[in-house]
């Protein structure tokens, strides 16, 4: 496909979802990108993530991330790694195609909303809270034997990227008059998708194959996504589909966040070594020729947080400017749905023994930190007894007393039908359930799994 053709169709501002269809990119002075990063940004689930683990569980240290501010930081970088693609795209082809399309803002605006919702999928006690709900059915795969092999790989392997773009973009079932999701944007919804397939094994080196992003009950807004954009199938036996080229810059921001923001955490709970934290921030933002570093600067610095703070900043700066050249330099393959890396594989070998490094120390010192594991083993516990209280006493004890009052704890749009009722389906009520405990924070499945144990009770004191 030329190069004007694949971008003017991967730019798209129409909706997944039914309703009235924009028919300009920009009205009221917004344009439909900036609506998509408000929509998410004022949202509820955008809003749980603010106790949801970004690294240490329950950290009780107000500089340490939690999901929220994370999802806020990868989104500044992905907006000014947007605008940085777009300003060297229109130097070198002011006729480019991109540029032609939309403005830098606009671009910006798209990748960054799709940055803020990164995560929003993402149950509590971090990555550790997938395992712990894929464990749970894994352990009980009699619930399974009347559900599909499809629908057995969304339980097994539970995803908190599908849990995301189930958030994003369908309509809950109890209100599904209502335009539903977040109505936001195509190229959103696919800038998103890091991974968009079904769960479903692809043989492919590619790294958008290597998870998945949509469950077998939103199979077919992937599809209306994918063929909407005309994003190159994979496979042709599921629905497995090339990376939209944004999702490589989404990638890249919470890649470049993860790494240093994961090392700050754990320099500022003392895990990591200031001269560690320096050096590494040194390496990143440097490059064969000195970098842009000044070292005046560095030595007016009276304390270890400001010289880290400087050192963040050049960093990030340096990997934004390298990572956009290289989109440039591999934006064909990527259209042709032929690139298999990230883009930080990809940077110069400074930057990327850096980085390694960097993750090295993490591993070592942060994510295998006592306390850390500790939390993440307590968290597979809970998830796993909320689990087991929810389809024993509701499922499969339907009827009786406690499964009646339990019910009432539990929002209607996650396993109501518009009869007030279970689904006919197995899996349609396993995956509801699994998606409730998915959509918890880290605080609310604790209380709640104390509460229905009988370890803790209630406070009426409000």
């Amino acid at each position: 496909m030329p190069l004007k053709d694949a971008w003017n169709a991967l730019i798209s501002f129409e909706k997944i979802t039914p309703g009235p269809q924009p028919r300009q990119l920009r009205q009221s002075g917004r344009s439909c990108f900036q609506k998509d990063y408000d929509r998410i940004i004022y949202s509820a689930a955008f809003r749980r993530l603010g106790d949801k683990t970004q690294v240490i569980p329950l950290p009780g240290n107000d500089y340490v991330r939690n999901r929220l501010t994370h999802s806020l930081e990868v989104s500044s970088v992905a907006r000014s790694l947007g605008e940085t693609v777009w300003a060297k795209l229109e130097q070198a082809d002011p006729q480019h195609p991109l540029v032609a399309k939309i403005a830098s803002h606009d671009m910006g605006a798209a990748i960054a909303a799709a940055s803020l919702a990164h995560d929003i999928g993402n149950p509590p006690f971090g990555h550790f809270g997938e395992s712990a709900i894929s464990d749970f059915f894994r352990r009980h795969k009699e619930l399974l034997t009347q559900l599909t092999p499809a629908q057995q790989a969304d339980l097994l392997c539970f995803e908190g990227n599908a849990t995301g773009f189930r958030i994003l973009s369908r309509t809950p079932p109890a209100v599904s008059a209502i335009p539903g999701g977040f109505h936001l944007t195509l190229t959103t919804l696919a800038a998103f998708c890091k991974y968009p397939k079904e769960s479903l094994p692809v043989e492919s080196e590619l790294i958008c194959q290597q998870k998945y992003n949509a469950f077998q009950s939103d199979r077919q807004s992937l599809i209306t996504m994918a063929e909407a954009l005309q994003l190159k199938r994979i496979s042709h036996e599921m629905q497995s589909y090339a990376r939209h080229p944004f999702a490589f810059l989404v990638e890249a921001a919470d890649d470049i966040c993860n790494v240093i923001i994961d090392f700050e955490d754990g320099n500022k709970l003392g895990l990591i070594p200031d001269q560690a934290l320096i050096d590494s921030y040194h390496a990143l933002a440097t490059d064969d020729n000195g970098g842009a570093v000044d070292l005046d600067v560095i030595d007016r610095c009276y304390l270890h947080s400001e010289k880290a703070s400087y050192l963040r900043v050049k960093a990030i700066n340096h990997l934004i400017d390298l990572i956009a050249d290289l989109f440039l330099e591999k934006e064909n393959l990527i259209l042709e749905g032929r690139y298999a890396n990230s883009l930080l594989d990809d940077l110069p070998l400074r930057q990327r023994q850096a980085l390694t490094e960097m993750y090295k120390l993490t591993d070592a010192h942060v994510y295998s930190y006592e306390p850390v594991v500790e939390v993440e083993l307590a968290g597979h516990s809970v998830l796993n007894g909320l689990l087991t209280i929810l389809i024993d006493e509701m499922y499969h004890n339907r009827g009786s007393k406690r499964s009646e009052r339990i019910r009432k704890l539990i929002p209607e749009p996650y396993f109501l039908t518009l009869q007030r009722d279970w689904y006919d389906s197995d899996y349609e009520n396993y995956l509801n359930l699994a998606c409730f405990v998915s959509d918890m924070t880290d605080t609310h499945a604790l209380s709640l799994y104390r509460k229905l144990s009988g370890i803790d009770l209630p406070n009426f004191n409000r």
